[in-house]
């Protein structure tokens, strides 16, 4: 069921009932008011019957029947009966003995007998009890009762179904809004994700709804283009080594050549295959860290020793490198809770990073405690980064623009960022064209961390 149907349904049972109770409110009141009136009238007739009965003797017995003719029938249907308690009371077989006692009990009784009402009061005459009954029934009341009964039933009817009327329009106006952001939400597509939900107030739920609608689409597009730049970078970096190896094949293959030739041949495929090889093993990296469905296995780093075998391993793959690591709290064991693999491949990819675009000009990497994190700040005399730019070097296979011709995968500094960011750390890039470049990266200690 549709949103309109529904509020349409509820504005209707809300209003049936709201009439309903009213109409039955309304009812009972008049019922009860008419009621207690009728008592009234009926006790003023016991009152009259009363001083009529003590003052009989006063009047013949002509007088007594006329006047009692004149003043005690006003009300409809109306019967009095005066009972003497001394006589006998099968005498007055209409009245039980209970009702009596009741009376007797109670000095005054007021009782219900289908629609006739009665008050029975006992008095003292002349040594003697007696009980005045008086009963009627209230014809015009009862009618007029009958006659509000038919109006509050047609009055239901009636307020329901303009209830219904009502209500349908007024749900169309209500989902209005909602109804024209499902149909631009459904124009949006992927050739279009730029498009946003318009006439949007914040002001109600509605517009809150489309604000959140437009942060997801906000989300998306920026997943999207980053999907798109994704795939375009990594297929032109892969393409790159592969047309590479495939001209140098064919080139060697044209026509025999010499030793030399056929060397010169093989180590250029070979350097291509290599940096094909980085690619590939970056790009599984990577997609590991993104989308791992295994929890890592953590367990306590000595920052020195790995960095002291990143260093190594990066002295046995560029010999001519020239690294510096000094440490600025050597009394204390540095160390940090996380996964041994993944940061030996950042602190690698930073390291090899600061080397390869600094021409193997002297590195320096200096490890420091600070407010229970341990840092480390990797600095070379590189190239630097455009200052612009410099937000978008984690972005994948990003290159700076005076880094274009360096060879490299374009996703190591991605990488290594998305594990720092795991082990709950902090990437910072300051860095200055021709002047060289500082990366520094923050980790919370061991003991802070499980703390």
């Amino acid at each position: 069921m549709k949103i309109r149907h529904k509020l349409s349904l509820f504005f209707s049972l809300a209003g049936a009932s709201i009439l309903l109770l009213f109409g039955i409110a309304v009812y009972l009141f008049s019922s009860n008011h008419r009621e207690e009136a009728f008592d009234n009238r009926i006790s003023q007739r016991v009152n009259i019957t009363e001083k009529m009965f003590l003052e009989r003797d006063a009047f013949t017995k002509e007088e007594f029947e006329t006047i009692k003719e004149q003043f005690l029938h006003t009300l409809p249907e109306e019967h009095e009966d005066v009972i003497a308690l001394s006589e006998n009371p099968e005498k007055h077989d209409r009245y039980s003995q209970a009702f009596i006692h009741k009376t007797v009990q109670e000095k005054m009784v007021v009782f219900r007998n289908g629609d006739r009402q009665g008050i029975s009061k006992l008095f003292h005459v002349d040594g003697t009890d007696y009980i005045v009954v008086v009963t009627a029934i209230d014809k015009e009341g009862l009618e007029k009762l009958t006659y509000l009964k038919g109006i509050i039933a047609i009055s239901l009817f009636v307020g329901i179904l303009l209830f219904t009327l009502l209500s349908i329009p007024i749900s169309e106006k209500i989902i209005q809004p909602l109804s024209y952001k499902i149909r631009l939400a459904n124009m949006i597509s992927e050739n279009n994700l730029h498009q946003r939900l318009t006439g949007i107030s914040s002001n109600d739920e509605i517009g809150e709804l489309a604000v959140a609608f437009n942060g997801l689409l906000d989300r998306i597009e920026s997943a999207f283009e980053a999907k798109k730049s994704f795939i375009s970078n990594a297929s032109h970096e892969i393409r790159n080594p592969l047309t590479a190896i495939i001209n140098e094949t064919d080139i060697a293959l044209e026509k025999e050549r010499t030793v030399e030739d056929y060397r010169e041949a093989l180590h250029s495929i070979s350097q291509e295959a290599e940096r094909l090889n980085l690619l590939a093993d970056n790009l599984l990296e990577l997609s590991k860290v993104n989308y791992s469905l295994t929890p890592l296995r953590f367990e306590f780093l000595p920052l020195r020793s790995l960095l002291h075998e990143v260093v190594a391993k990066i002295g046995f793959t560029r010999p001519e490198s020239q690294i510096t690591l000094s440490d600025s709290t050597p009394e204390l064991e540095a160390g940090i809770w996380g996964n041994r693999n993944l940061m030996f491949t950042a602190l690698l990819n930073i390291i090899d990073n600061a080397c390869k675009f600094s021409s193997n000009a002297p590195v320096g990497i200096d490890l420091f405690m600070e407010d229970n994190q341990i840092g480390i700040t990797v600095t070379d005399q590189g190239i630097g980064i455009p200052e612009e730019e410099i937000a978008l070097i984690t972005e994948p296979f990003f290159r700076s623009s005076n880094a274009r011709t360096t060879s490299g995968s374009g996703i190591g500094i991605t990488l290594a960022a998305k594990i720092i960011q795991i082990h709950r750390g902090m990437l910072r890039i300051d860095s200055v064209v021709s002047s060289g470049t500082s990366v520094t990266i923050t980790l919370p200690t061991e003991e802070h961390l499980k703390a």
